[in-house]
């Protein structure tokens, strides 16, 4: 693939557990379409048993922000996130990806939207798409949560804009600035889902969508982790 005119100044990354057969065909999807992408390797708590000695994480405040207690699979998914959030000391901007996130576009247009969101600066981070969400399950979440576009790409159909909520839709794929990724970070400790878009919301990051979305999930894929990663 010839990147001189590839995305220089966005990298993208997707977790995934080391060594499965899940990353294996993530990896070999990824190849499908041409899409130059690194492994952050997911941090994996299964065998984790007090959860409370994880000094990076406060229960006390998830509790308190959910009225519930955090899974070791909600907080093993968060943290693979943050690491991944973190990978690049916040040089440049990221594409991050879990392992089941499959695109529906072909890599010169994936680059070429990436460039556009990058581009435009308006939005910190871009939602690219939704877990357990596929193209009829998308139309009506348009209908329930309309898209509000705000940007429009020279590409094709595709625009950024806004939703009227923030709701829980998977970590299945997204763009972040570094200045996003700088917010998030410097927190002292981290006590929310890692899709809780309202949660980066409160932090004055400005979020946008992407529509149509560009990826859909890969049901079919049974979690490395014992959850869907998002």
């Amino acid at each position: 693939m010839n990147w001189e005119n590839n995305v220089s100044e966005v990298e993208i990354k997707y977790i995934t557990l080391e060594r499965t057969s899940r990353s294996e065909n993530y990896e070999k999807h990824l190849k499908s379409i041409d899409l130059v992408a690194s492994p952050i390797y997911a941090i994996d708590l299964r065998n984790t048993k007090e959860l409370s000695d994880i000094n990076s994480f406060c229960i006390n405040k998830f509790r308190k922000r959910y009225k519930r207690y955090p899974t070791s699979s909600e907080i093993g998914c968060l943290l693979s996130h943050i690491k991944a959030i973190s990978s690049l000391n916040f040089s440049k901007s990221l594409v991050i990806l879990e392992d089941d996130a499959l695109f529906k576009l072909s890599s010169k247009k994936i680059i070429e939207l990436i460039n556009f969101i990058e581009k435009t600066k308006k939005y910190e981070i871009v939602i690219l798409g939704f877990s357990k969400c596929d193209e009829i399950s998308e139309y009506h979440l348009n209908m329930i949560n309309p898209f509000v576009p705000t940007l429009s790409s020279k590409i094709s159909k595709y625009s950024i804009g806004e939703r009227f909520i923030h709701s829980t839709s998977g970590a299945l794929a997204y763009y972040i600035s570094p200045s996003a990724q700088r917010k998030i970070c410097t927190l002292k400790n981290f006590y929310h889902l890692a899709d809780d878009w309202n949660f980066y919301k409160s932090l004055n990051i400005k979020i946008g969508y992407l529509y149509p979305s560009i990826v859909i999930e890969d049901i079919n894929q049974l979690s490395g982790l014992g959850h869907d990663i998002g």
